[in-house]
């Protein structure tokens, strides 16, 4: 009798819960791609093994990336429509690195330490609420500042800066 309530609990409780629950958090990885929205942002580290080559986090609260994701091979890294208050911790970590966006976050600065990611080439900051650029980002290909409130003069200062960078902006806003 007791065998039987054990086989018969067990495959009520297979029929259930949903088949994904069964499956290693990796099989959402598709193509070295893994996109993560809203509540399941905060399940980030279930990937940390993971092969991943582009990471997109979307539409969540977000703050730090978790240690098992330091010194990963990831080279794109997207952080879209995402209130940041600030810089989230890890990223400096991701070496490899070579497309970075924080499209829609709220993100008001850049911090120094960026300028290591070396293997950087594009930096996506629209609707972003920066309006300088740290030092050090001369080896950018691409700088997209679109959509952000930076003044005429501001704009000329970042393209002198860099000069040898692609940046685009809209047009100057009528701000201080």
């Amino acid at each position: 009798m007791l065998m039987w309530l054990t086989v018969t609990s067990t495959i009520l409780m297979m029929s259930i819960l949903p088949i994904d629950s069964f499956q290693s958090p990796c099989s959402g990885v598709k193509n070295g791609v893994l996109t993560l929205k809203g509540e399941e942002v905060g399940q980030l580290e279930a990937y940390c093994d993971c092969s991943l080559e582009r990471l997109e986090l979307k539409k969540a609260l977000f703050i730090d990336f978790p240690a098992c994701f330091e010194n990963r091979e990831v080279s794109s890294l997207s952080v879209e429509n995402i209130d940041l208050a600030g810089f989230p911790r890890g990223i400096l970590k991701l070496r490899d690195l070579q497309e970075l966006s924080f499209k829609n976050t709220g993100l008001s600065f850049l911090p120094k330490g960026i300028a290591r990611l070396r293997s950087l080439r594009t930096l996506d900051l629209r609707g972003t609420d920066i309006n300088a650029l740290p030092e050090g980002l001369d080896h950018l290909e691409k700088i997209d500042l679109r959509l952000t409130e930076i003044n005429k003069s501001d704009q000329e200062a970042i393209r002198a800066q860099y000069p040898q960078t692609k940046i685009f902006f809209s047009s100057p806003c009528n701000c201080n």
